[in-house]
Protein backbone atom coordinates (compact mmCIF):
# COMPACT_ATOMS: atom_id res chain seq x y z
CA UNK A 1 0.00 0.00 0.00
CA UNK A 2 1.35 3.45 -0.99
CA UNK A 3 0.75 6.31 1.38
CA UNK A 4 1.38 9.95 0.53
CA UNK A 5 2.40 12.35 3.22
CA UNK A 6 0.71 15.77 3.22
CA UNK A 7 3.00 18.79 3.20
CA UNK A 8 2.07 21.98 4.98
CA UNK A 9 2.95 24.88 2.68
CA UNK A 10 4.27 28.24 3.86
CA UNK A 11 1.87 31.15 4.35
CA UNK A 12 0.45 32.51 1.05
CA UNK A 13 1.47 29.34 -0.81
CA UNK A 14 -1.24 27.16 -2.41
CA UNK A 15 0.97 24.43 -3.86
CA UNK A 16 4.43 23.37 -2.72
CA UNK A 17 7.00 20.58 -2.83
CA UNK A 18 7.98 21.20 0.77
CA UNK A 19 7.40 23.96 3.31
CA UNK A 20 10.22 26.13 1.89
CA UNK A 21 9.65 25.62 -1.84
CA UNK A 22 6.44 27.10 -3.24
CA UNK A 23 5.11 26.43 -6.75
CA UNK A 24 1.85 28.43 -6.74
CA UNK A 25 0.81 31.47 -4.69
CA UNK A 26 -2.45 32.94 -3.47
CA UNK A 27 -3.94 35.68 -5.65
CA UNK A 28 -2.92 38.60 -3.43
CA UNK A 29 0.77 37.64 -3.57
CA UNK A 30 3.51 37.69 -6.20
CA UNK A 31 5.49 34.52 -6.95
CA UNK A 32 9.25 34.93 -6.49
CA UNK A 33 10.60 32.23 -8.79
CA UNK A 34 14.18 32.58 -7.50
CA UNK A 35 13.42 32.23 -3.79
CA UNK A 36 10.28 30.07 -4.38
CA UNK A 37 8.24 32.17 -1.94
CA UNK A 38 5.05 34.25 -2.09
CA UNK A 39 5.55 37.72 -0.57
CA UNK A 40 2.58 40.09 -0.31
CA UNK A 41 2.14 42.72 -2.99
CA UNK A 42 3.38 46.28 -2.49
CA UNK A 43 1.78 48.27 0.33
CA UNK A 44 0.78 45.05 2.16
CA UNK A 45 2.35 42.91 4.88
CA UNK A 46 1.89 39.32 5.95
CA UNK A 47 0.06 39.58 9.28
CA UNK A 48 -1.69 36.68 11.03
CA UNK A 49 -1.37 34.60 7.87
CA UNK A 50 -3.04 37.16 5.60
CA UNK A 51 -1.76 39.89 3.32
CA UNK A 52 -2.96 42.96 5.22
CA UNK A 53 -2.84 46.52 3.84
CA UNK A 54 -0.28 48.91 5.29
CA UNK A 55 -1.66 52.17 6.73
CA UNK A 56 -2.73 54.94 4.35
CA UNK A 57 0.15 56.54 2.36
CA UNK A 58 2.68 53.84 3.44
CA UNK A 59 4.71 52.03 0.79
CA UNK A 60 6.18 49.55 3.29
CA UNK A 61 5.27 48.65 6.88
CA UNK A 62 6.24 46.27 9.68
CA UNK A 63 2.68 45.88 11.03
CA UNK A 64 -0.75 47.02 9.82
CA UNK A 65 -0.27 50.15 11.97
CA UNK A 66 3.51 50.84 11.69
CA UNK A 67 4.94 52.42 8.49
CA UNK A 68 8.61 52.16 7.50
CA UNK A 69 8.46 54.23 4.27
CA UNK A 70 5.88 56.66 2.85
CA UNK A 71 4.75 57.60 -0.63
CA UNK A 72 5.64 61.10 -1.86
CA UNK A 73 5.11 63.77 -0.63
CA UNK A 74 4.28 62.27 2.78
CA UNK A 75 6.82 62.21 5.62
CA UNK A 76 7.51 59.36 8.04
CA UNK A 77 6.89 60.60 11.59
CA UNK A 78 6.96 58.09 14.47
CA UNK A 79 5.80 55.21 12.25
CA UNK A 80 3.03 57.18 10.53
CA UNK A 81 2.89 58.99 7.20
CA UNK A 82 2.13 62.67 7.72
CA UNK A 83 1.36 65.39 5.23
CA UNK A 84 4.32 67.57 4.30
CA UNK A 85 4.78 70.91 6.00
CA UNK A 86 2.88 73.84 4.54
CA UNK A 87 4.60 76.88 3.01
CA UNK A 88 6.65 78.80 5.54
CA UNK A 89 7.41 75.69 7.62
CA UNK A 90 10.24 73.17 7.76
CA UNK A 91 10.14 69.56 8.99
CA UNK A 92 12.38 69.17 12.04
CA UNK A 93 13.62 65.57 12.08
CA UNK A 94 14.70 65.64 15.74
CA UNK A 95 11.37 67.01 17.00
CA UNK A 96 9.35 65.12 14.35
CA UNK A 97 7.21 68.16 13.66
CA UNK A 98 6.90 71.17 11.35
CA UNK A 99 8.54 74.36 12.63
CA UNK A 100 8.14 77.88 11.29
CA UNK A 101 10.74 79.34 8.92
CA UNK A 102 12.02 82.84 9.61
CA UNK A 103 9.60 85.73 9.13
CA UNK A 104 8.53 86.36 5.48
CA UNK A 105 10.22 83.14 4.29
CA UNK A 106 8.14 80.80 2.10
CA UNK A 107 10.62 77.89 1.90
CA UNK A 108 13.65 77.25 4.10
CA UNK A 109 16.42 74.64 4.20
CA UNK A 110 16.96 75.24 7.90
CA UNK A 111 15.24 77.56 10.37
CA UNK A 112 17.74 80.36 9.65
CA UNK A 113 18.38 79.60 5.93
CA UNK A 114 15.68 80.96 3.65
CA UNK A 115 15.60 79.46 0.15
CA UNK A 116 12.64 81.54 -1.09
CA UNK A 117 11.09 84.65 0.42
CA UNK A 118 7.38 85.41 0.18
CA UNK A 119 6.25 87.64 -2.68
CA UNK A 120 7.43 91.25 -2.28
CA UNK A 121 10.47 90.25 -0.19
CA UNK A 122 14.09 89.33 -1.06
CA UNK A 123 16.73 87.54 0.97
CA UNK A 124 19.35 89.77 2.55
CA UNK A 125 22.43 87.61 3.15
CA UNK A 126 24.07 90.24 5.34
CA UNK A 127 21.14 90.39 7.73
CA UNK A 128 20.16 86.72 7.18
CA UNK A 129 16.49 87.51 6.69
CA UNK A 130 13.85 88.42 4.10
CA UNK A 131 13.44 92.17 3.61
CA UNK A 132 10.85 94.14 1.66
CA UNK A 133 11.82 94.70 -1.96
CA UNK A 134 12.71 98.28 -2.72
CA UNK A 135 11.35 99.97 -5.76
Amino acid sequence: MITKKCTVCAKNCLKCNDRDSCEKCRDETIFDSVKKVCPCTEKKILFDGECTPCPKHCTTCTTPTQCTTCSNPYLLVKGECSQPCKKGFLFDESMKTCISCMKNCERCGAFDECEKCVEGFVYDGGRHNCVREEG
